[in-house]
């Protein structure tokens, strides 16, 4: 009997050590190094200007910054989901997700824009601030010329998840059961 309450309280005192320790560093594998980002939510698009400035969106309307040492929240004023994550600059970032939300940054704040869709938007690239695609579900593609953003025909119903490009002429979108489509500048 006195052998089982000694271990009980043996194993008491290493579960209480061991929750008050401080967990080991944490140490690159591969290169790779792991973090928090103070959020529970899932986290799918990021795009960066430099390793000091980060942005990553997320479900719920989750926008983080990283600032080259800790993650931040910021307010993104939506709780729709946020899918991807494109800028130009620091102060010149959209991001695309649930229902067609835009959103811009400026580098104070974020906004909504007006989408013209109601289609989950999954992707978004640009050559420039005043040339910006964004594709999503439905074989939805958007363009943005500076102003508003207007709706491209992409010829295909399957959800369209990824877009890049190498110029404003050579643009490809990627989706659903295969479909990769070339936008040239003209069609």
């Amino acid at each position: 009997m006195m052998t089982r309450i000694f271990m009980l309280c043996l194993f008491a005192v290493l579960l209480i050590v061991g929750a008050c320790t401080t967990p080991p560093e944490q140490k690159a594998v591969d290169g790779v190094t792991s973090g928090t980002s103070g959020t529970k939510y899932f986290l799918y698009g990021v795009w960066g200007n430099s390793s000091s400035d980060i942005f990553a969106g997320g479900f719920n309307g989750t926008i983080l910054h990283y600032n080259g040492k800790t993650w931040g929240a910021m307010t993104s004023g939506t709780t729709n989901a946020i899918y991807d994550i494109w800028g130009n600059s620091s102060s010149d970032i959209f991001a695309v997700g649930r229902d067609g939300t835009i959103l811009y940054y400026d580098g104070k704040a974020w906004g909504a824009m007006i989408s013209g869709t109601i289609q989950n938007l999954y992707g978004t690239w640009g050559s420039s601030s005043s040339d910006i695609f964004a594709v999503g579900s439905g074989g939805t593609i958007l363009h943005y010329g500076g102003e508003t953003w207007g709706t491209m025909k992409s010829g295909t119903a399957n959800a369209l998840y990824y877009i890049w490009g190498s110029s404003s002429s050579d643009v490809f979108a990627g989706g659903f059961n295969g479909t990769i489509l070339h936008y040239d500048g003209k069609a």
